[in-house]
């Protein structure tokens, strides 16, 4: 009777994990023996206790007892004994050569699926991390070309909300979309794992160059143990790191590899159907390079992954990494050994000098001892200089070695009176000193160039920009940074005057510098806006200045050069129409209130405080003395015999009682003063879980933020002063923080504060305002924005322009001051509420960086999809509302509650 003849149909599915290649296979043998023998070892014992055994099964007795026996290895009756085996295995030394024969020739004598290749794959990818060189791509969004007859303010606010609704790795719909892509052109396989160390997702494709490459024809080619089933196929390795936009791409080659030429098609044909497999319709991805690779991942994961480090390289590194405490404006450092001290530079300048200012006499009058000194005062001196340039990033042994760094230097050149070629921006000789230029050029040992040299035919020569040259520098080493560190603390580089490059400075906090830009100048079109106008801004955002110092233009063009790399494209120089949103100093635009408005003030306050005494607090009032400057006027303040600690701040205050619970301190935002907290302040202890005591509370008045016309707000350092005076009077020892809104800016102040962060236990921000403050929307919302809607004439009225708010806002909030970062937060547990229609805060940004996701487009795919809340590893919580407008969670029935649960799931931490 004749063989049944079998049938192999080409199809466009992807191959299957359980596809089978022959033990024998030269690729099996080469995938096995690349792993030392405790991965051997530890990937056997997991392919055993694979839940897929479908695609890992071994060898067993029980299972195939007609099956001849050829092998020398005895088949196991069981997993459980087979696994038994491999255990004992562990237990005792050899070489890897038996385990390898053990697998091939005993207990998967039957073969190897793709499923286990892959797995192989993965672990010698772990075991060997420098294997592979890794490119990073970036993920970007790819906007509508507005109408270029109208590009204005409202095309270029559509192009942000849809840049920053970047897709959310979504595994079986995004493997789904990916193989659809690939399929019509090549077979593949493909495999999708999650590195335990390391904050990635890896997916493996095995990749074949015909769609014709069916499982049938690859078994066969697999058949012949001299002949690799993937001798035409490439294995592509694809990182997607957690919370960024960035995708790290590797190129594995494999034995018996077709052309270089073939292998880049293949590769090509993956990274096209990457972004397509996250696109979806009237939402498109590309990948964009990045001229970033390495072969160290985490070093490609400190510069293109999550968190502020990647934008907070070289000495901004101590503040992305907590090593420093405050904002980098402040800059004054203290831990010696990690940053430079403050003013020790500077004091240690003149030392410097007078190394070389000592005679002879006095050399030989110190003898060896003199010589000792000098040395150890420089070595010291260079160190401090290194760990100021680089602070705790480039360190031998960090595991983020760059080993190769490529540097272009185009700067321009202008010709001199003499023909001398000069730095655009050397600013150091005046323009006629031409001796000083050339001297100083001697000294640097670098190139006096003239115009004659240089052909002259060459267009560049000729422009107005000068000459440009056009070097190049090339690093090799294991830790390019780290080695220019070293070089630096033994003198070879001069660290104070090395160029910010040589230390990896680079990284932005900005989601869209257009926008950015377009917002801080008052929705002005971009053309409007030029180098003197982006000065003006910066003088007053990063410098604290209004007025023009000839001094700070050095400063201000490297500023200026680093917004341009980051836009993408030069600011035209000059001045423009636009004018920059500069809060303190614009012009404070109060609006006039009638008598009527302070007489229902005076009665809201009132009724405020008739509530909170129905809800067991106890006012306490400052003193007497002020009572005549506080208008509308409180009578409270004469009939309450409970006294404030401290001269300005008065509160309410509700004895701690609980034995198990922290008591809470709570800070109000902008408004009518307390009133529309009463009812969440009264069921903190309204519910059963009040049976262990009553928890304390303290909420504390800001009357300058409260529709009163009072007193000018406090200092930062005088307010947190007096509200640990306040705490302490009454034995909160520890406290969660709660704040809601513009209490946001005095939660920030007081989690930086040396004498106050260690007494906050927990924090629960609801609205916050200071969290991304850098960005434009607050200050806009708040203060220029024309309203439109109901919400908007709202807070503009009743808030952007009442005095007391106006003056607070224009003249005593600095950005700097009041910006928190998460970093900010330290190990302490967070949560953090955000309304999903807020018209002050950029809620969604806000969320995106809390938790390191972008929007999926999709609720049931993104961050703001759980009710309960997004929770990280850290332990920051992040609620989205999305349904309320801000400030309307303690108007909700639905949130308030679980608002009210959240601040007592922080209280129990006692």
């Amino acid at each position: 009777m004749a063989s049944k003849t079998k049938l192999s149909v080409p199809s466009s599915a992807a191959l299957p994990h359980s596809h089978t290649f022959p033990s024998s296979n030269a690729s099996v043998i080469k995938a096995l023996t690349k792993l030392s023998r405790p991965s051997l070892l530890s990937l056997a014992i997991e392919w055993i206790r694979s839940a897929d055994q479908k695609s890992c099964a071994p060898f067993l007795a029980a299972g195939n007892a007609e099956e001849e026996v050829e092998s020398m290895y005895s088949a196991a009756q069981s997993l459980d004994e087979l696994r038994e085996t491999y255990e004992e295995y562990q237990s005792r030394k050899g070489g890897k050569k038996e385990i390898v024969d053990r697998i091939v020739e005993g207990d998967w004598r039957h073969g190897i699926t793709l499923y286990q290749l892959a797995m192989a794959d993965m672990r010698n990818l772990l075991d060997h991390p420098t294997a592979h060189r890794w490119s990073a791509l970036k993920l970007a969004h790819i906007k509508a070309t507005p109408l270029q007859d109208n590009a204005n303010s409202r095309n270029t606010a559509t192009n942000v909300s849809e840049a920053v609704c970047l897709p959310r790795f979504h595994a079986p719909t995004f493997l789904r979309n990916l193989q659809r892509e690939i399929a019509p052109i090549v077979k593949a396989h493909y495999y999708l794992t999650r590195a335990d160390n390391l904050p990635l997702t890896f997916l493996r494709v095995q990749v074949y160059d015909s769609p014709y490459s069916t499982q049938r024809t690859l078994q066969e080619r697999g058949t012949n143990a001299s002949s690799s089933s993937a001798e035409t196929s490439k294995t592509i390795w694809v990182a997607f790191p957690d919370g960024t936009p960035a995708v790290y791409v590797s190129l594995a080659t494999v034995v018996g590899q077709g052309a270089a030429g073939e292998g880049r098609s293949l590769r090509k044909v993956v990274l096209d159907a990457l972004p397509k497999a996250f696109s979806k319709p009237h939402e498109r991805y590309t990948l964009q390079t990045t001229s970033l690779s390495a072969r160290s991942l985490p070093a490609l994961l400190s510069l293109r992954g999550p968190g502020r480090s990647n934008a907070a390289a070289g000495g901004w590194s101590i503040f992305a990494d907590g090593t420093v405490e405050g904002n980098p404006l402040d800059f004054a450092l203290s831990k010696a050994g990690t940053v430079l001290p403050s003013g020790s530079l500077a004091d240690d300048k003149e030392n410097r000098v007078n190394f070389g200012a000592h005679n002879d006499s006095n050399k030989r009058k110190s003898g060896m001892m003199y010589g000792l000194e000098v040395d150890e005062a420089i070595d010291k001196r260079r160190k401090l200089v290194a760990a100021g340039r680089f602070g705790t990033s480039a360190l031998e042994g960090d595991g983020k070695g760059m080993d190769r760094l490529d540097i272009r230097i185009n700067d321009p050149f202008t010709a001199s009176s003499n023909g001398v070629a000069r730095p655009a921006n050397d600013v150091d000789a005046p323009d006629g000193d031409d001796d000083a230029v050339t001297r100083r050029r001697k000294s640097k040992q670098t190139y006096n160039a003239t115009t004659d040299d240089f052909d002259s035919d060459d267009d560049n020569s000729s422009s107005s920009e000068g000459w440009r040259p056009n070097i190049q520098f090339t690093f090799h080493g294991s830790h390019v940074f780290a080695g220019i560190r070293k070089l630096v603390e033994e003198g070879v580089v001069d660290g104070e005057k090395m160029p910010g490059w040589m230390t990896g400075e680079a990284g932005d906090n900005i989601p869209d510098p257009d926008h950015y830009l377009s917002k801080w100048f008052l929705d002005a079109p971009l053309h409007e806006i030029r180098r003197d106008n982006v000065k003006e801004f910066y003088r007053w955002a990063l410098l604290n200045s209004g007025t023009y110092n000839p001094a700070d233009e050095e400063e201000l063009d490297e500023y200026l050069n680093g917004l341009e790399k980051t836009m993408g494209h030069r600011i035209c120089s000059g001045r423009g129409s636009a004018k920059c949103l500069r809060l303190t100093l614009d012009e404070v635009k109060p609006r006039h209130r009638p008598l009527v408005w302070y007489l229902t003030v005076f009665a809201v306050d009132n009724y405020t405080h008739v509530s909170m005494l129905y809800h067991r607090f106890e006012y306490h009032r400052t003193r007497i003395t002020p009572y005549p400057t506080i208008f509308p006027f409180r009578p409270q303040t004469l009939l309450t015999r409970h006294r404030s600690p401290v001269r300005t701040l008065s509160y309410w205050h509700r004895p701690h009682k609980s034995t198990t619970k922290l008591p809470i301190l709570f800070l109000h935002g902008i408004g009518i003063g307390l009133m529309p907290y009463v009812p969440f302040l009264g069921a903190v202890n309204g519910g059963p879980r009040s049976d262990d005591g009553e928890v304390g509370i303290i909420a504390v008045e800001v009357l300058p933020v409260s529709f009163r016309m009072t007193h000018g707000l406090l200092g930062k350092a005088e307010m947190c002063h007096q509200l640990q005076v306040i705490l302490l009077r009454h034995g909160f020892e520890k406290f969660v923080l709660v704040s809601h809104s513009y209490g946001s800016v005095i939660t920030t102040h007081l989690l930086k504060s040396l004498e106050m962060r260690h007494l906050i236990a927990s924090v629960v921000m609801v609205d916050p305002v200071s969290i991304l403050l850098h960005l434009p929307d607050v200050a806009y919302n708040f203060t220029y924005r024309r309203p439109r809607r109901a919400n908007e004439w709202q807070l503009w009225y009743f808030a952007s322009t009442d005095i007391g708010v106006a003056h607070t806002l224009a003249r005593c909030f600095f950005w700097s001051e009041n910006i928190l970062w998460k970093e900010d937060l330290g190990d302490r547990k967070c949560s953090v509420f955000l309304s999903g229609r807020d018209l002050i805060v950029n809620t969604e940004q806000v969320g995106q960086y809390l938790t390191g996701q972008h929007s999926s487009g999709e609720e049931d795919l993104d961050w703001k999809a759980d009710p309960d809340g997004w929770i990280g590893e850290d332990g920051l919580k992040v609620v989205w509302c999305g349904d309320l407008d801000h400030a309307q969670i303690f108007d909700s029935k639905y949130w308030m509650p679980r608002l009210v649960d959240e601040v007592l799931d922080h209280s129990e931490q006692k």
